[in-house]
């Protein structure tokens, strides 16, 4: 199953690759069909309804949860941005229990876990939390990372008037514990409390020309992020576009670096980080990063797990045109938004080498049809963003 936001025509579509017929929520998808699992195509904030029914509004970021229940990240809300959840499951769910927030989903409902943004901020409570064309989203048992991507400051380079917003990562606690982040970070250690949001890597504050904060606390970074991908041991890497990297942020620590590596070298042992074109999605796999190297269009794959040597699997020669988001399937194979081609790609690369690439979906016309039928005969619309600064480089993130 790929779960597939839709910026301009508001949606969230869900594909089913699988052979059979999957439920998800209320509706039913057929082996091999396309459909929309939460949005109407409407502008007003609707919650507590049916995700079909509800409104989103510019949503950019879908992660799922233990459960399969669904975190989207709506990122042009009227008059807020929004942090939204859906429940794909039959009973109730309540989250943040405990708390004087705490809230319940029903089967098959949206709601926005943000709904006082409006109202003031006097605490950490999500319900007023304010985010900045947020984005990528991670999981993890305990809670979730975010990408809010414009919640830094503004980067200028000496003598100029213009520049680009730099961004942060937070984490919302989903749990009814208290979290601990980089338990062996000393005075980078995290407490972060139930239903609370806390920023976990990124500054607000200016700095020198050149200053990114590798090497030193997450939090004094400077990044801008567009997606994220977590390892098994809870490392949290991010795609740093504005900056051509990808960077790493220990989980036990909180210290950031930047990840090391060369494309197609003759050693795994290089130390300069490894250097992308503005590459805005990420995704890990059988312990290995997969980058969406956008403006280089093509696929990057780390060779060996935690390796520092990296191959191309796809490129422009088999129709890779400004990836901005992909996944690994169980069968190890990637799929990409394919954003210059307005299509859904698979790629199957055994080896560490050029894969055979696949359409699952899309036309090469950007637009919205098909819902219900064949999902090769779909149309969908993924976002192509310009290339100024003031640009903001939202991935398209499937899952």
């Amino acid at each position: 199953m790929i779960y597939l936001p839709d910026l301009e025509f508001r949606r969230v579509r869900a594909i089913n690759l699988s052979g059979s017929s999957v439920r998800v929520g209320s509706a039913t998808i057929e082996a091999g069909t396309i459909r929309t699992i939460a949005g109407n195509g409407l502008e007003s904030p609707y919650d507590q309804i049916p995700a079909t029914a509800t409104e989103l509004n510019r949503p950019t970021g879908v992660a799922a949860d233990p459960a399969g229940n669904l975190f989207l990240t709506d990122s042009a809300a009227s008059p807020y941005n929004l942090l939204r959840f859906v429940n794909r499951g039959r009973t109730p769910v309540t989250l943040f229990a405990g708390t004087e927030w705490a809230m319940t989903a029903r089967p098959g409902e949206i709601i926005s876990l943000n709904h006082q943004v409006g109202q003031g901020r006097s605490d950490d409570r999500i319900t007023t939390a304010v985010f900045q064309s947020p984005s990528g989203l991670a999981i993890t048992p305990q809670g979730l990372y975010i990408v809010d991507s414009q919640y830094g400051a503004l980067i200028r380079s000496p003598n100029s008037l213009s520049g680009r917003r730099s961004g942060h990562v937070r984490f919302l606690n989903t749990s009814a514990s208290p979290v601990v982040l980089f338990p062996n970070g000393g005075a980078n250690q995290l407490v972060v409390l139930p239903g609370e949001v806390e920023d976990v890597v990124g500054r607000n504050d200016t700095v020198a020309p050149g200053v990114i904060g590798d090497g030193g606390p997450a939090s004094q970074a400077v990044i801008f992020p567009g997606d994220l991908a977590l390892d098994e041991a809870g490392n949290l890497f991010i795609a740093d576009q504005g900056h051509n990297l990808i960077r790493r942020v220990d989980a036990r620590t909180g210290i950031i670096t930047s990840v090391p590596g060369e494309v197609g070298g003759p050693s795994e042992t290089p130390e300069s980080p490894l250097v992308t074109n503005a590459a805005v999605g990420i995704a890990m796999g059988g312990g290995r990063l997969h980058i969406a190297d956008t403006r280089n269009d093509r696929i990057l794959r780390q060779d060996t797990p935690g390796g520092r040597r990296f191959s191309v699997i796809a490129n422009a020669s088999q129709g890779i045109s400004r990836p901005r988001g992909l996944t690994v399937d169980a069968a190890g194979h990637v799929l990409v938004a394919n954003n210059g081609s307005q299509r859904i790609l698979r790629i199957v690369a055994p080896g560490n080498e050029l894969g055979g690439v696949t359409t699952v979906t899309g036309t090469g016309a950007a637009g919205f049809s098909g819902d219900g039928g064949r999902a090769s005969l779909a149309k969908i619309n993924l976002i192509t963003p310009g290339t100024a600064l003031t640009d903001v480089q939202y991935p398209s993130t499937i899952l």
